[in-house]
């Protein structure tokens, strides 16, 4: 859900810029407030990341599009305070807040101890995964192991550290990295071939944002731009979903029709 809001958001800044009248503003400030509100309390902190990303990304494009200094200076008051937001999740305080106002699945409050233990757990969890299936490309470096098969490759090669952290029954079905994720599962062929995708994609984009006079279509492309960036940044860390995967090719397919 953080990572969808990551890039829905960049769209509504769109909308929000877009808009032609004062009540259109209004409602478009809501929602935007609300996605903002929502991506808080889901204490994504790869979302965030990507989020910031996207947000460099858009008001940059903008404002050297417009030389216009004070949409850099919106831009860089807007990343001032996601940063901030950024370093609340990141503490404490927020999943200590979320543990003692929640239940569990059983219908009782939230251990606050062991939430704080969770979050800190995943992100050495990551870690030793990322490990795990870097050790496991060069068997097939070349072609890879294939779509759909990191889950039974990765069980028969369970790491003793990830079970102190997470229990041997937990199941892993992904590396929580998408460039490993391509290295595992199209090997260096298809990494390199995605590599070359992105750059295709980010050329081309360029490209028609600079030579673009319609005010409408360049506000658009710098919100697909920073919509494929924040998914770029978070799918370092966190595992890939139908959901996102098709907003990506979507971007995708915006900037090449536009181009």
């Amino acid at each position: 859900l953080g990572a969808y809001l990551a890039m829905i958001i960049p769209f509504t800044l769109q909308r929000l810029l877009g808009a032609s009248s004062n009540n259109d503003r209004w409602r478009l400030a809501v929602v935007i407030t609300l996605q903002v509100v929502c991506l808080t309390l889901t204490l994504a902190r790869a979302a965030w990341l990507g989020l910031m990303g996207s947000i460099v990304i858009f008001f940059g494009l903008l404002a050297y599009k417009r030389k216009d200094r004070k949409m850099f200076w919106s831009g860089a008051a807007v990343l001032f305070v996601s940063a901030s937001i950024f370093a609340f999740i990141n503490s404490d305080a927020l999943p200590k807040w979320y543990a003692v106002n929640t239940f569990n699945t059983a219908g009782e409050k939230n251990d606050t101890a062991l939430v704080v233990q969770q979050r800190e757990s995943s992100v050495l969890s990551r870690i030793v995964i990322w490990q795990t299936t870097v050790e496991l490309i060069p068997a097939r470096w070349a072609f890879g192991y294939g779509p759909e098969t990191f889950t039974a490759v990765f069980a028969a090669n369970y790491p003793p550290e990830l079970a102190r952290l997470e229990g041997a029954d937990k199941m892993i079905d992904d590396p929580h990295n998408l460039f490993l994720n391509q290295l595992f599962s199209t090997g260096l062929i298809g990494a390199v071939t995605f590599l070359c995708l992105l750059f295709v994609f980010y050329r081309n984009a360029m490209k028609t944002f600079q030579h673009c006079d319609d005010k409408h279509t360049h506000v658009l492309l710098a919100a697909v731009l920073s919509s494929l960036t924040a998914f770029l940044i978070q799918a370092q860390f966190t595992p890939n979903t139908i959901t996102l995967s098709m907003l990506f090719w979507l971007c995708l397919f915006m900037a090449g029709f536009y181009g």
